[in-house]
């Protein structure tokens, strides 16, 4: 099998050197010499999509006092008990019924 390439080696050997500018660099002067346009990735989103996303916002109210308490328990580490932990595992397993 033979593998081919229109890029010079010299981006991928910058890249082992850790040097991402240099590989990037690399790969635009090669690609330019060859007049090889390097690929670019690109996303389309479905207009249903997009209508999905848009009303996909949290409704209702949010309390903000209690996401702010919430926030400094976790910060703090005290946000998980071993009271809540076992309620959360009840709930699962009675899901399960």
């Amino acid at each position: 099998m033979q593998i081919s390439s229109n890029f010079s080696t010299a981006a991928i050997e910058a890249l082992r050197g850790g040097s991402k500018a240099a590989a990037s660099n690399a790969l635009e002067s090669s690609s330019s010499a060859s007049g090889i346009v390097a690929p670019t990735d690109q996303i389309d989103i479905s207009s249903e999509a997009q209508s999905i996303l848009s009303g996909s916002k949290v409704s209702g109210d949010i309390r903000t006092d209690k996401v702010a308490d919430i926030r400094r328990q976790i910060a703090a580490g005290t946000y998980d008990t071993d009271e809540k932990m076992s309620a959360a595992l009840d709930k699962l397993l009675g899901s399960f019924n």
